[in-house]
């Protein structure tokens, strides 16, 4: 749990003046999105035209809305709402990279190239078409592994268009080259997954 206070200064984005946080053992939770509809504080288009002090009111707000609906929806189930935590789950795999993507290129937790390959468990066909993709460190790593199937899906419209259309070399659209396939890009997530479970396992092993 996270509790987070703010100070909000004339004109001045909100700056945090103080936070306190505890931590529990991990567990995957099963909820249903249906149960998450918070309401009340719409994320419109509008809000964008709203000051600091408004806007930080509205992710204040959904914060606490969201928290009271967990607490609410945990404590009205009869089963145990959590099962084993392993970090070879493709949706645990898939929170890890949406976090390291969004890494500043300056951040201390931003690995560069060959300590983030080491770290994340990839062999050395992994480095090479990471390489190849133009990533340098842990963000770009991750963004490539995540971008793979986008770009397998545009690409699979623009052919069919092409095609359709009985579109001429150079013109229309184009497919973007990608030096990680989809299924590389799979290969990955489980190697990253299956690697950093053992490594998890290994400790625990031995603490």
């Amino acid at each position: 749990m996270l509790d987070t206070c703010f100070t909000l200064a004339a004109g001045s984005a909100p700056k945090v003046s103080g936070s306190t946080s505890s931590v529990t053992p991990l567990s995957l939770i099963s909820v249903d999105p249906k149960d998450f509809d918070l309401g009340g504080v719409p994320p419109v288009a509008s809000s964008i035209r709203s000051d600091a002090r408004q806007r930080a009111y509205e992710a204040v707000t959904r914060g606490n809305l969201l928290e009271e609906r967990l607490a609410v929806l945990l404590s009205n189930r009869r089963a145990t709402p959590g099962k084993d935590f392993s970090l070879d789950d493709p949706r645990v795999v898939g929170v890890l990279q949406e976090l390291w993507a969004k890494l500043g290129p300056g951040d201390p937790r931003n690995l560069d190239f060959q300590a983030a390959v080491e770290a994340l468990h990839l062999g050395d066909a992994h480095r090479r078409a990471l390489k190849a993709a133009g990533a340098t460190d842990l963000r770009s790593i991750a963004q490539a592994i995540k971008d793979a199937p986008v770009l397998a899906r545009y690409n699979n419209r623009v052919r069919q268009l092409r095609k359709d259309q009985s579109l001429e070399r150079g013109e229309g659209p184009q497919p973007i080259r990608s030096a990680v396939p989809p299924e590389a890009a799979a290969a990955m997530r489980r190697a990253i997954g299956e690697g950093l479970e053992r490594e998890r396992s290994a400790n625990a092993a031995t603490s």
